[in-house]
């Protein structure tokens, strides 16, 4: 990785690699959302969310059935929203 930023300014890669740990660790319930990537990047998702008790909701989730996607339809459904 050349460039990393932390609320678009500049960051080193051992700060933006601190903070987002800092706050997954503070989380009670992470949701891993979006994850618009290839198979690996979906792999490295999964892997996050189960290290840290979390939650992923795939930004396709629910497309082609019949219930309504808001964007966090499974965890909307399950009643975590």
């Amino acid at each position: 990785m050349e460039h990393a930023w932390i609320t678009g300014e500049p960051a080193a890669l051992d700060v933006a690699i601190a903070e987002p740990a800092k706050l997954l660790a503070s989380s009670r319930y992470p949701l891993i959302a979006g994850l618009r990537r290839d198979v690996a990047g979906a792999r490295a998702a999964i892997s996050l969310a189960n290290c840290t008790g979390g939650i992923i909701d795939h930004m396709n989730a629910g497309r082609g059935h019949e219930s309504e996607d808001d964007g966090v339809g499974h965890i909307n459904r399950a009643g975590g929203l």
